[in-house]
């Protein structure tokens, strides 16, 4: 089988069924959701309201994440007791963005937020707990659960595009609101009061920081990343989502080939007897 094979759309007529598996599936995504509702309570217990949690978006990610991984569970035990699946693909490609999402927030706030971040420690929207376990534990555990249990998604290449819709969507939402309205966020560092942005690396009003800046990059332990010109930062973050999709079904679909014994004939992908 060639590279390139490993994106093809491979189909199956029958889904790989082991009671053992499907069993540590549920046991495994229930010690995923107990981290993350640690995680979400401690976070949203440092923020002034739950909308206002839900504007950063690593606490908005753990938060949809809960909720798909909550399904997959309820869908694992029916498909336990019955042998009837019902994790359509639909499901499986909305799990998919959210994992693919999740490490990318935690490759965000490791890489650009935690240098100020984790100097402030008594910070009052600021909970440590809630950090490491909703922006580092659920994404690893997240990308363990996908490579492990969700093989059965039949997917292509251009699937590794879809993980840029959620931070697309939750940024132009976020930038409508700073745009149009009064509102503030609380800044994580002790270099300013109040951000525009929910992240001072994507706050555009702070001198350091604009649309277009030609000033070098600066890592500062009060205010972060600061002083990178806003629409590269932008284009690269998109870019380093799709290489994180590429990645993990790249990993996902060479799973999925073991466990079918697929090979490639004549042109025609089929499953080994």
């Amino acid at each position: 089988m060639k590279k390139t094979d490993i994106y093809k759309d491979f189909k199956i007529e029958e889904t790989h069924y082991d009671k053992k598996e499907i069993a540590c599936s549920i046991a495994f995504k229930c010690l995923l959701i107990v981290v993350s509702v640690f995680g979400l309570i401690m976070d949203f217990s440092a923020f002034n309201s739950f909308l206002v949690g839900l504007t950063y978006f690593g606490t908005f990610i753990s938060f949809m994440c809960l909720i798909i991984v909550s399904i997959f569970m309820v869908l694992d035990v029916i498909r336990f007791c019955t042998k009837k699946d019902f994790r359509i693909r639909v499901l499986y490609i909305i799990k998919f963005i959210l994992t693919v999402s999740s490490v990318f927030s935690m490759l965000f706030i490791c890489a650009l937020v935690a240098p100020a971040v984790f100097k402030t420690f008594g910070a009052e929207n600021f909970s440590l707990f809630g950090n490491i376990f909703s922006y580092i534990l659920c994404p690893l555990l997240l990308v363990f659960d996908f490579m492990e249990f969700d093989y059965n998604f039949n997917s292509k290449f251009i699937s590794s595009l879809y993980g840029i819709i959620p931070f697309s969507i939750h940024y132009l939402v976020i930038l409508f609101i700073s745009l149009f309205s009064d509102f503030k966020w609380k800044s994580y560092a002790s270099g300013v009061a109040y951000l525009k942005m929910p992240y001072s690396v994507l706050d555009y009003s702070l001198p350091e920081n604009s649309w277009w800046c030609d000033q070098k990059a600066t890592l500062s332990i009060e205010k972060g990343t600061v002083g990178i010109n806003q629409i590269f930062l932008l284009v690269l973050f998109l870019v380093v989502i799709v290489g994180i999709g590429t990645l993990l079904l790249y990993l996902k679909n060479r799973r999925f080939i073991k466990i079918y014994n697929i090979k490639k004939e004549d042109n025609n992908i089929e499953k080994e007897n």
